[in-house]
């Protein structure tokens, strides 16, 4: 599916930012730097900074992120507050939210070794926490407003071959060799055979980026690995990075097999099948 870059004036952003704030003096918007996919514009408001967040696609329903995020904060995780959210309206064919600004900066923009470690340390709690959270099915999670978490496959056979080529492997063959369509194959086909009932949220794209530390003084411990982790989360690197190169080459998308991010996803994967780091040192 993709992406459609929702046009939205200035003005009217301001209107909902003054509607969640009805006594503000001075209200100020702008867009804010970042990824392609997710759009967030920088409230100030009376001098405080807030993030004003719409919805990616028409009919998703943020007020779900809210109650998630709200859900996470009684649980103690550190994540940003919500002010307010809004499903689509007539006045406005767009869900939002305006969440409050996270303190400090990511790990990814400085700081010290130190400093790295205890943020990293306490968002690994805080991702064991999110992780601990249950939702009914696999896949996408559902922005329908409800409260029962719900993600948009009903079992996690159907979740481990989504967007996988059918017939198998389709365009896939001209990117790997027959071993390495073997070995994907029959990593998928066991997957598909694991007996779960239910699934958990997840954050969908942790990196160090969104680990914030404001002086360092995050707190909080990872817990216990269970045995085998390190295979099982190659087995999830493998699956993951499959299903998003075949959704690449879908029709749906049709990204050309020379594509760098095609190549380089390629290489990382290949790498993981032989048991190799996803990124080699050069």
């Amino acid at each position: 599916m993709t992406r459609d870059a929702f046009p939205a004036d200035l003005d009217v952003l301001t209107g909902l930012v003054h509607e969640a704030f009805p006594r503000a003096g001075s209200v100020s918007i702008e867009r804010a730097s970042g990824g392609h996919v997710v759009v967030v514009y920088r409230a100030t408001v009376d001098g405080v900074r807030y993030y004003l967040r719409l919805a990616e696609e028409p009919g998703e329903d943020l007020t779900t992120d809210a109650l998630v995020l709200e859900r996470l904060r009684t649980l103690d995780v550190c994540v940003p507050g919500v002010v307010a959210a809004s499903p689509s309206t007539t006045t406005f064919p767009r869900s939002w939210m305006i969440m409050a600004e996270v303190p400090g900066r990511s790990i990814a923009q400085g700081g010290t070794d130190d400093e790295a470690r205890q943020a990293a340390t306490a968002a690994g709690r805080d991702v064991a926490v999110i992780n601990s959270v249950p939702v009914a099915g696999f896949g996408w999670l559902q922005r329908d407003g409800s409260e029962q978490l719900t993600a948009e496959l009903p079992s996690y056979s159907e979740f481990a071959g989504s967007y996988l080529p059918n017939p198998w492997p389709g365009r896939l063959s001209e990117l790997f060799g027959q071993r390495q369509l073997d070995v994907l194959h029959a990593l998928v086909a066991g997957e598909q055979d694991r007996p779960l009932r239910g699934g958990h949220l997840v954050h969908g794209d942790l990196d160090v980026t969104h680990i914030y530390s404001d002086g360092g003084r995050y707190s909080g411990i990872i817990g216990p690995l269970a045995d085998g982790y390190r295979e099982a989360i190659r087995r999830s690197a493998i699956l993951l990075g499959l299903r998003q190169l075949s959704r690449w080459l879908s029709p749906e998308r049709g990204y050309s097999l020379s594509k760098p991010l095609v190549q380089l996803r390629v290489a990382e994967l290949s790498n993981l099948i032989d048991g190799k780091p996803a990124h080699q040192e050069r």
